[in-house]
């Protein structure tokens, strides 16, 4: 007897959703900015102000963190930094690490509906992804995207298919759009698929998958690099 049988599973993970929530929002302004988070902050009351974002690779990570920031505090009436708070500018990041529980959907196939809906409850609940799940910083965006490239690169490898690889290329920008030190992960992931599945398996996925996936990494990369094609020195 499984979750999926009486469709229980996708109301639960939206309970366990609701109980991230409900564990991260509390006291959001309490706690002292951290400096990275002041760093986030004066670059999102930049661009709140009019200014156009520029990718600075020597000194900031990608940009993702700062275009999820921007509906949130607009939808909170934040319109400079003089109106931001550590509560309103802190929500974004408790909201991304919230509704990451939804990519522990992708395990359903080799853990079960209990054994996804348990993976998702842990992310809700354990110290780490809750702690860092209250700061305003690219971690947590980060991680929920590698997640989801794993789950994503492994059904593209064991099915063959040419829309989960197309997946994978979009979690992967979106993983370098948060930290450029997706490339080790992008390392150790393709290290794992080899093996577990064997070198022949991995490089013998039809042409098409490798091609939209690259697709999709490269367009998906250049839109939050060069802030929406305004910004090609990113």
């Amino acid at each position: 007897m499984t979750f999926r049988s009486h469709g229980f599973f996708w109301p639960v993970l939206f309970a366990i959703c609701a109980l991230a929530l409900v564990l991260r929002l509390p006291g959001l302004g309490d706690r002292p900015m951290h400096t990275d988070e002041t760093i986030n902050a004066y670059i999102c009351g930049q661009i709140l102000q009019g200014e156009k974002y520029h990718y600075d690779p020597q000194d900031r990570h990608g940009p993702a963190l700062y275009l999820s920031a921007l509906p949130v505090l607009h939808l909170c009436g934040v319109h400079s930094t003089a109106e931001m708070t550590e509560t309103n500018f802190r929500l974004t990041v408790a909201l991304l690490s919230s509704l990451a529980v939804f990519v522990f959907a992708g395990v359903r196939r080799w853990l079960g509906d209990a054994g996804a809906l348990t993976a998702a409850l842990f992310w809700a609940v354990a110290p780490m992804p809750l702690f860092y799940g209250r700061y305003m910083i690219h971690e947590t965006g980060f991680a929920a995207m590698t997640l989801g490239l794993f789950f994503s690169a492994w059904r593209a490898v064991e099915d063959r298919s040419v829309r989960w690889a197309a997946t994978a290329g979009f979690f992967a920008a979106l993983m370098l759009a948060f930290k450029e030190t997706a490339l080790i992960n992008f390392a150790a992931i393709g290290l794992a698929l080899l093996v577990a599945f064997g070198p022949q398996k991995v490089f013998s996925l039809p042409a098409r998958a490798w091609i939209f996936a690259a697709v999709a990494l490269v367009f998906t990369t250049l839109i939050f690099f060069t802030w929406g094609f305004t910004d090609w020195h990113g």
